[in-house]
């Protein structure tokens, strides 16, 4: 069950008996008007001067399958390189979609987020403040600076290379872990 009010969306996965703030991507505002693309498994929220936002209902159907109560699970969205701009020297930044990691946690603890590569390397790390409840992380492939003297603007940061990963979330009372692909832009 989801819930507009003027504090933001809620959600309930035992039937309304419990809410929890639905994630921690919606800013708690006004909710003027909801309705779920069922095709796409999407929830469009509006808010009241906070602008439009579209949750993927995905994780949570998921979630509400095959997990019981305080089992965390971890959800990755399909992830796309950015594409290359005309000449193909460089990435476009400006139309392309960071990867979500979606997990629903019964614990307001902080965890470390770690992406690891196919040797199970670690290439990125950060400490998250998860919600009880559903959260939704978003990386950029980001593994770091370019360490060369004088990056072109468009080589400042150096992205992930296509292939298979893992993300790794690990805090006092979790520890969950989920492979999944970067797949290089499509042409």
């Amino acid at each position: 069950m989801y819930c507009g009010t003027f504090n933001g969306v809620f959600l309930s996965i035992d039937g309304g008996r419990s809410w929890d703030v639905f994630g921690n991507t919606i800013p708690n505002s006004f909710v003027a008007d909801m309705t779920i693309q069922e095709r796409e498994k999407d929830l469009i929220a509006v808010t009241h001067g906070r602008g439009i936002y579209k949750i993927d209902l995905e994780p949570i159907y998921r979630y509400m399958k095959s997990a019981s109560k305080g089992t965390q699970y971890l959800y990755t969205s399909d992830a796309m390189l950015p594409p290359r701009d005309a000449s193909g020297a460089k990435p476009n930044l400006n139309n392309y979609e960071n990867v979500y990691f979606n997990f629903y946690s019964e614990f307001d603890e902080t965890m470390e987020l770690q992406i690891l590569s196919s040797d199970q390397d670690p290439i990125f790390s950060k400490n998250v403040d998860p919600i009880k409840g559903l959260n939704t992380y978003s990386w950029d492939f980001v593994i770091g600076p370019n360490e060369d003297k004088n990056p072109f603007l468009f080589n400042f940061w150096v992205l992930a290379k296509p292939g298979k990963y893992t993300i790794h979330l690990k805090g006092k009372n979790v520890d969950i872990e989920s492979e999944f692909d970067i797949l290089e832009a499509e042409k």
